[in-house]
């Protein structure tokens, strides 16, 4: 096992951030960093599950009232005089000066598992409001970040060199990463349920994850409106076109997905003019009926990439609008590379459109119980093969977005909700507001496997889940004849799951989300001062177009 000081040598090759590059007797001025130390160290050890930290203050436990005053005191005053103080330089002395092995044991062990914990809360503390612009309170740290993120999207200037994907200084992103943090994790005992406002992500090699800071209307507060559009409505079994088997003895193949209703709708300025014209109807719909809209979601795929760009930019300067996020088909760059499924957003700031892309992270594997449910024999044969969706899953990162005070959202594609590696454990760090999973899926009911999974990440970190399919996917899912409101949405929170059905001849839905103020708690016993912002669903609203058009 490495020792302590060789895992901080590792983790600051250059040093503290002082003159002499092997000195690592001083405590580095920036927060994030000794975050990344500590929690690593901690992490390796695992020494945040033994008894000592189980809270039991009154019998040998270190969570006690002192503990969290000691904290708290060393906090403020490390964002007052924007340098350390003297406990953290006590307990960053501890750790430099430790040649114990990390392990939970050892005769060292308690003392420097006493000074990493301490060190960490400390650090956390000094970073309260880090990632978010929040007026009235003067956080130096988190300005300074703020100010950072800006000048970045302004000029490409890295006043912090690894933004967007870490705060970090000194600590390289090839070691660890650290971004802000939403939600704190209110089951379970890990890392995750130590800090309030940093998260410690994996080395980039890994997955590299983003947060975007430069927020749109961030003084805009109120209930949240969602406008969902299942689009494409209608989709023929021959939008699966099968590809080349794999191997030459195996049982499965590849498989593309052909975006034929936009075809239907004409040449791709047609689909931009169209599709715009008819989502700014529904918006005006959804206004006229409730009230004005702040996003909107369309499912997995339902547009090619160009195409969605030219939208997103056409509906920038609506009225209270301040997100929009599809499914897109990106097609192959360079030689033997495949097409990409990719999550588009735009976020809306002011005049200026902040877009990114994020490809999907596991192909899907359609068997056969799939073909016979979405009655795909004749596209996919032989049916009892195993067909695998032809895209590139190279270059994995996640994406995080500040869209109001203290709420960010991140987007996953389908597949990326089942599976745990790369991403969820990034997503489970940061804990996102908000949660989109966008799908090519059948009737969203809790039951099935959208609503299994969006239970676990409601539970822990404890986002809000939102899952959207097309229309034409549950159409394609539904028995011969049968003749019911169709679930294309589902909507997972604190208070329980709602499937959201869309109504014969309706084409959008649009949902009322309550946001309020929670109180979140670390595992040493700290209250974020009710900071925590959770969503949750208060009504939902059926949308019509008053004259669809025919494709529809």
């Amino acid at each position: 096992m490495p020792t302590v000081q060789e895992v901080i040598r590792r983790l600051l090759p250059a040093g503290t951030g002082f003159a002499d590059e092997d000195d690592l007797s001083r405590c580095p001025v920036w927060p994030p960093d000794v975050f990344a130390v500590t929690a690593s160290l901690i992490e390796l050890s695992g020494c945040y599950a033994l008894s000592r930290y189980g809270g039991r203050a009154g019998s040998g436990g270190l969570f006690g009232k002192a503990y969290r005053k000691r904290v708290r005191d060393g906090a403020k005053e490390w964002r007052r005089n924007i340098r350390p103080p003297p406990l953290a330089r006590e307990c960053w002395d501890t750790l430099a000066k430790s040649n114990e092995a990390i392990s939970t044991g050892g005769p060292g062990a308690e003392t420097w598992h006493d000074a990493a914990i301490q060190l960490l809360a400390m650090a956390d503390e000094a970073c309260a409001g880090i990632g978010f612009s929040l007026s009235g309170h003067s956080y130096p740290f988190a300005d300074f970040a703020l100010r950072a993120h800006r000048e970045y999207l302004a000029t490409g200037a890295r006043p912090l060199p690894h933004i967007p994907s870490s705060l970090c200084v000194l600590v390289p992103s090839s070691e660890a990463s650290v971004l802000p943090k939403t939600r704190t994790a209110q089951v379970g005992c890990t890392l995750r349920t130590m800090s309030h406002h940093l998260a410690l992500l994996p080395p980039q090699s890994h997955v590299v994850a983003r947060w975007h800071m430069s927020v749109s209307r961030e003084k805009q507060t109120g209930d949240l409106r969602l406008l969902l559009v299942p689009y494409p409505f209608h989709m023929l079994a021959s939008a699966f076109v099968a590809g080349k088997r794999i191997g030459d003895e195996s049982s499965s193949a590849h498989f593309t997905i052909k975006q034929e209703w936009l075809r239907r709708i004409g040449s791709n300025a047609r689909v931009v003019s169209q599709l715009t014209t008819f989502i700014r109807v529904l918006i005006q719909e959804a206004r006229r009926k409730v009230g004005p809209v702040n996003g909107i979601v369309l499912p997995e795929g339902c547009l090619d990439e160009a195409s969605a760009s030219k939208i997103a930019r056409r509906l920038a300067g609506t009225p209270h609008l301040e997100f929009f996020i599809a499914g897109v088909s990106s097609p192959p760059k360079g030689a033997h590379r495949a097409p990409r499924n990719r999550a588009y957003a735009s976020l809306y700031f002011k005049e200026n459109v902040l877009e990114w892309w994020q490809s999907k992270h596991h192909r899907w594997c359609v068997d056969a119980s799939q073909i016979r449910r979405y009655d795909l024999s004749d596209a996919l044969d032989p049916p009892e093969w195993r067909w695998w969706e032809d895209i590139d899953i190279s270059d994995r990162q996640v994406n995080f977005y500040v869209f109001r005070p203290g709420a960010s959202i991140a987007v996953l594609v389908c597949e990326d909700l089942a599976r745990v590696d790369p991403v969820q454990p990034v997503v489970r760090a940061v804990g996102p507001t908000l949660l989109v999973s966008l799908l090519l899926d059948g009737a969203q009911e809790e039951r099935r496997w959208p609503g299994r999974y969006a239970t676990v990440l409601a539970d822990d970190p404890g986002c809000a889940v939102l899952t959207l399919t097309s229309l034409g996917m549950v159409r394609r899912s539904m028995r011969p004849g049968e003749s019911r409101a169709m679930p294309v949405a589902l909507w997972k929170d604190s208070t329980g799951a709602t499937e959201l059905a869309l109504p014969q001849g309706s084409h959008g839905l649009l949902l009322t989300l309550k946001t309020s103020d929670e109180e979140n708690w670390t595992l040493d016993g700290r209250s974020d001062g009710e900071t925590t912002v959770s969503l949750t669903l208060v009504k939902k609203d059926e949308i019509t177009h008053p004259e669809p058009p025919s494709w529809v």
